[in-house]
């Protein structure tokens, strides 16, 4: 199995697979690919569009001149990781409520490393 990280784009492949994931401009973790073993980047394949009913994340607005990304909308972008709250309105991987009932979270890539060899696991098998 190798594991790439090129810039934002992480790659895990097999002898016959590879999975793709990409961390995005505003740090959520987004789905790229699945499938048959390819050493093309995937990012091609998000779509950008305007869809007026979905949300956006706070931080894609700018405060200069008031106008946010439209086009940036996690109910419309393939996350690896969905949680409730967050503005994507498909059903969650995560829900979590604070102490005052509050549902939601605001999770962010923060960053990967890879490290040679493999850990145990005590009285478990690992890879």
């Amino acid at each position: 199995m190798t594991i790439r990280i090129d810039q934002d784009i992480i790659t895990i492949q097999t002898d016959h697979s590879s999975y793709q994931m990409m961390v995005s401009r505003y740090g959520h973790l987004l789905h790229l690919y699945y499938g048959p073993k390819t050493d093309e980047k995937m990012d091609s394949r998000l779509i950008y569009l305007d869809r007026g009913f979905s949300g956006n994340p706070y931080d894609v607005r700018n405060p200069g001149d008031g106008h946010s990304d439209r086009t940036y909308s996690l109910d419309a972008l393939p996350q690896e990781f969905p949680v409730q709250g967050s503005g994507d309105f498909r059903s969650p991987l995560l829900k979590i409520r604070d102490r005052e009932g509050v549902f939601g979270c605001d999770l962010r890539f923060r960053d990967a490393r890879i490290i040679e060899g493999k850990y145990g696991l005590p009285g478990l098998p690992a890879v």
